[in-house]
């Protein structure tokens, strides 16, 4: 990759494209890259989508959309459809290990103020999303190698051989993003975070609209019902990620989560009992927080740019949201002056994102504690919190302007 300061100019000042004419290059085809995408196809452009994997078989994990993320789809058009293939979220309910429940909180004044909590199955989200663009906007399949600034643009160079040149390209890769990467050199250190584990249920048994997580000493088990479908997620607080061979290995990772969990009571059992070696998936999860969230023609939008420890469930919102932004100060843009894009895009959005990293991390640390004694006072002022005391960070969240 070469990033030559001199050509980070930008282009002929006489004919500027702007607007619609831009070329755009979106590197990343998941959630935020074809929200970024449906976006801008309403505004007129014609992004490109890349991503590097054919389907999305590997992604069959549940998200809750807060009203933060879920807003976003209004002004595309899709709300209602959305509703149709998410399950709206009536309470939380937080237990300790045996199963006990310590606390469970109500959803419904957060969702008549500002609207619900919706657990979606990810895949059809992203169909969702893919109808709302135009068929020959995405390119699956296909992974960018290499870039480099002229006086022209920027050039992509992918793994097929191919080449092209444009205005920007936004890195929508995700947490690991390989564009940042070339973009700004070596990856930041990461935040601390979590070893975590995704499970599909068999849809035998489906609960009622209710979000249940088990607390433990560093660990956490968390049930998500979604639409015809039952998810759960158990993390395990972790410093550095995990490595060696057995990390890749299914049958130590399975080996792993239940010697983990053996403890735990409630449904716990159950989904442990439940277990299958390709309905089970595991990854470290971290923190991430960029000083800088652009270089040269690059941007960096959603998880790339700022990774939320999935404590909150807030990281898919929030990184919806910065596509939103990003979209908007894009339209006032034109290619001789990206770079000003770019940077009122990162002011509009580093307070928010800041302040929601900051509470991610906070919850974390309440969520994790690794004392027997604290986790037992933890726990009681959970059992005592009424609901209002719980959610008011969330509440602050949904009240904040993008």
């Amino acid at each position: 990759m070469s990033l030559d300061a001199s050509h980070c100019g930008f282009g002929d000042r006489l004919t500027p494209r702007y607007g619609p004419e831009l070329r755009v290059l979106i590197v990343g085809g998941g959630v935020t890259g074809l929200t970024l995408a449906a976006l801008l196809e309403q505004r007129g452009f014609s992004p490109t989508v890349v991503e590097r994997r054919i389907g999305y078989d590997h992604a069959d994990c549940v998200l809750g959309l807060w009203p933060a993320g879920s807003r976003v789809l209004k002004g595309i058009g899709l709300f209602r459809a959305f509703l149709n293939i998410g399950l709206e979220c009536a309470r939380y309910t937080v237990a300790n290990t045996a199963g006990a429940v310590l606390h469970s909180y109500s959803l419904e004044p957060l969702a008549e103020r500002y609207g619900p909590l919706v657990n979606v199955f990810r895949p059809d989200l992203i169909a969702l999303l893919q109808g709302a663009i135009a068929s020959n906007r995405l390119r699956l399949g296909v992974k960018l190698r290499d870039i480099a600034e002229t006086s022209a643009g920027v050039v992509a160079l992918f793994d097929d051989g191919t080449n092209d040149t444009f205005d920007l390209i936004v890195a929508c890769d995700g947490l690991r993003s390989g564009i940042r990467r070339l973009a700004f050199g070596e990856d930041p250190r990461p935040q601390a975070g979590m070893m975590g584990w995704g499970i599909s249920c068999p849809v035998s048994f489906v609960p009622p609209r209710e979000i249940t997580e088990y607390w433990g000493e560093r660990k956490f088990f968390g049930i998500y019902p979604a639409r015809d479908r039952l998810y759960a997620f158990a993390g395990v607080r972790a410093d550095v990620p995990s490595s060696g061979p057995r990390s890749d290995h299914a049958d130590w990772r399975i080996a792993r989560l239940r010697g983990e969990f053996q403890q735990f009571g409630g449904l716990v059992p159950w989904v442990l009992g439940q277990l299958e070696e390709d309905r089970v998936f595991h990854r470290d999860y971290f923190g991430l927080r960029m000083d800088t969230w652009h270089r040269g023609r690059v941007v960096l939008v959603g998880h790339a740019a700022h990774a939320v420890l999935g404590t909150g469930g807030l990281g898919t919102s929030l990184a919806m949201e910065s596509a939103a932004v990003f979209a908007d100060e894009l339209c006032r843009a034109d290619s001789s002056r990206i770079a000003l894009a770019f940077e009122q895009y990162t002011a509009r959005r580093r307070a928010r994102v800041d302040h929601v990293l900051s509470w991610s991390r906070r919850l974390g640390r309440f969520m994790f504690t690794g004392n027997r004694f604290v986790a037992r006072l933890r726990d009681g002022a959970v059992h005592l919190t009424a609901d209002e005391r719980l959610l008011v960070g969330v509440e602050r969240v949904l009240s904040e302007p993008l």
